[in-house]
C-alpha cells in the first residue's frame, strides 16, 4: 500500500513538472492578508495583480521581490531542509509555494515594483543578492520595495546546485539584514525564462494560409494604373532623366560650338574673274 502511494506521488510529480514553468515562493514575518488573498493561481500575471489589488499590501514595511532567471521547482527541492532559506520559510507565520507557474517569460517584477512604490509611498531599492546591507544604513523610517536579482541558473544539475547553494546563502543573509531593519516584511521569490517567449510566439503565431492566386484579368477589364502613361511604361526612369540632362546641357552646346567654328572658317580659294575679262564680249563671240 505504501509502495503504491509512493509510485502515485512520483507519477503525479512527473506529470506536473512539465517544461515552461517556474515556481513562486512567498512568505512574511507576520500573518499577511495580502498573501492570503491572492490564492494559488497558476498564472504569474494574475497572481501579482491580485497581490497589488489587496488593500493591505501597504501594511508591510518592506516588500522584497526576488527574481532568478532559469529557476525551476526542482532547484528549490534540491536545497537541504537545513538551509537558511528553508528554515526561514518553515518558521514564517505565513508562507506558501506554487511550484508550476506559467507565463514567466520576463522578469515578473518589472512593473509591479513601481506600482507598489507609488501606491504605498515606498522607496525602490534595486540590488543584487549580497548587497543589501550597506543600502539599509539610512532607511529614514520609510517603506521599501527591495528588488533583488539572483544569478541565473543554467548548465548541468551539478552546476545548478552549486549556484543555488551560493545564492541561497547570500539571499538568507540579505533577508536577515532586512528583518533587523523592518519588523513587518514580505518576500516573493519567483523564477522566469526569456527563452519561453520565442517558443510561445512560434506556437501562438498565425497558421499559414494558402490563398489562391487570382486569375489575370482581361485587358479590357484590367484597371488602368494611376499616373497615366508615364507610370504604366516607366518612361521617366532615373537613367533616362540623367541622359536627357547630359544631352541638353553638355552635348548640344558642344555641337553648336562645333557648327559655329566650322562656319567661321574662310576658304583660301578665290573664284574672282581674271583682269580684263568681259563676259558680254565673250558671249557675242
Amino acid at each position: 500500500m505504501v509502495r503504491g502511494a509512493i509510485i502515485a506521488v512520483a507519477l503525479a510529480q512527473t506529470v506536473l513538472a512539465f517544461p515552461g514553468t517556474h515556481p513562486i515562493v512567498a512568505w512574511s514575518s507576520h500573518n499577511s492578508n495580502a498573501l492570503a488573498s491572492v490564492g494559488k493561481s497558476s498564472n504569474t500575471g494574475i497572481f501579482l495583480e491580485r497581490l497589488l489589488a489587496d488593500s493591505s499590501i501597504c501594511d508591510h514595511d518592506a516588500i522584497v521581490l526576488v527574481d532568478q532567471m532559469g529557476l525551476h521547482a526542482s532547484d528549490l527541492r534540491s536545497l537541504p531542509s537545513s538551509s537558511k532559506i528553508a528554515r526561514s520559510i518553515n518558521s514564517a507565520p505565513f508562507s506558501f509555494e506554487i511550484p508550476y507557474m506559467r507565463d514567466s517569460t520576463e522578469n515578473p517584477f518589472l512593473d509591479i515594483a513601481g506600482a507598489i512604490a507609488k501606491r504605498c509611498g515606498s522607496r525602490i531599492l534595486s540590488i543584487s543578492t549580497g548587497e543589501v546591507g550597506p543600502h539599509l544604513e539610512d532607511t529614514s523610517d520609510k517603506k521599501h520595495v527591495v528588488c533583488m536579482g539572483m544569478a541565473p541558473l543554467e548548465g548541468s544539475s551539478e552546476s545548478r546546485k552549486e549556484i543555488m547553494a551560493k545564492q541561497e546563502s547570500q539571499l538568507a543573509s540579505d533577508i536577515e539584514n532586512i528583518s533587523k531593519t523592518f519588523s513587518k516584511y514580505m518576500v516573493v521569490y519567483a523564477g522566469w525564462n526569456p527563452m519561453l517567449r520565442s517558443r510561445q510566439d512560434l506556437e501562438d503565431g498565425p497558421a499559414l494560409e494558402f490563398v489562391a492566386e487570382p486569375s489575370p484579368a482581361s485587358p479590357s477589364k484590367a484597371a488602368a494604373p494611376a499616373g497615366g502613361v508615364l507610370s504604366k511604361y516607366q518612361l521617366l526612369t532615373p537613367g533616362l532623366i540623367i541622359s536627357l540632362i547630359v544631352g541638353l546641357f553638355v552635348l548640344l552646346p558642344v555641337v553648336f560650338l562645333g557648327i559655329s567654328s566650322l562656319a567661321s572658317i574662310q576658304s583660301p580659294v578665290r573664284l574672282d574673274a581674271p583682269k580684263g575679262f568681259n563676259a558680254a564680249e565673250k558671249k557675242n563671240q
